[in-house]
């Protein structure tokens, strides 16, 4: 195993955007799929921490805290990819199928988003409100999910207007309940409150032993999207054949149209 020599962490939320900024890059250079999340979690601290900047959570200190804590997640994470080391169950998954050249952009961005959504966001969560103090978030917490939400927006009605077949993929999702689709993972993120709320009330062993139980249960989601339900693979072929370019120029494109 190579020596750790990445490590990419904030000290405070502000610095979170020129690190994933630092991550894009690095991906751009390496043609790293890893780049595609990284560009899509700048665009969602941007709007977090400008949230922040403008005074509209309840307490913005902790907010920023919060922001700093879960973007640490992430970066630890990518910062282990780079060097080769081994990252949580469920970011090794996500970087894993990084290195398939037949998954198409939409997989390697629901891949970053199990990841980070559905146990970072608790995990950090917990990590910035633990004990009772977690009950006080809950309202700071609903209005992250609500720019968490813009960004499936963002995800599904862009792509489908670049890879039309993504037109009949969406609809789909619902009547066939493919875990590959946003639909599904915004199921599992509205328990995301119940699993940040037993995270902090746990003691310090405890709240360990349930990550990592955690971590395994979205890791074999991640499964899911990497090998779809095969009605899907069809669309899919279709999806990944109309993407053009290297990944490189796919992540430059991709920015210029959510950004």
């Amino acid at each position: 195993m190579n020596e750790r020599k990445t490590v990419w962490q904030a000290d405070d939320c502000h610095e979170v955007v020129p690190l994933l900024e630092q991550v894009v890059a690095r991906s751009r250079t390496q043609n790293d799929p890893v780049g595609y999340f990284a560009m899509l979690y700048r665009l969602t601290t941007l709007k977090i921490v400008g949230a922040v900047d403008q005074g509209r959570f309840a307490d913005n200190a902790r907010m920023a805290e919060m922001d700093k804590n879960f973007a640490n997640r992430y970066l630890d994470a990518v910062s282990a990819h780079f060097d080769e080391w081994e990252a949580t169950a469920v970011w090794q998954a996500s970087f894993t199928g990084a290195a398939n050249p037949k998954l198409t952009v939409i997989q390697h961005l629901f891949l970053g988003m199990n990841a980070h959504i559905n146990l970072d966001l608790a995990v950090a969560a917990a990590e910035t409100c633990p004990g009772d103090a977690i009950h006080g978030f809950a309202g700071d917490f609903a209005k992250i999910n609500a720019i968490l939400d813009s960004l499936f927006d963002i995800v599904e009605h862009d792509e489908a207007k670049v890879w039309h077949p993504l037109r009949i993929l969406l609809p789909m999702g619902e009547k066939i309940g493919n875990l590959l689709l946003a639909f599904a993972m915004k199921d599992e993120r509205k328990s995301a409150w119940d699993r940040a709320v037993e995270l902090a009330l746990l003691d310090p062993q405890a709240r360990k032993t349930r990550i990592e139980e955690l971590d395994r249960r979205y890791a074999t989601l991640a499964q899911d999207i990497l090998t779809p339900d095969p009605l899907f693979r069809p669309i899919l072929d279709e999806v990944r054949d109309q993407e053009r370019g290297t990944v490189a120029q796919k992540i430059e494109d991709f920015d210029n149209r959510v950004g």
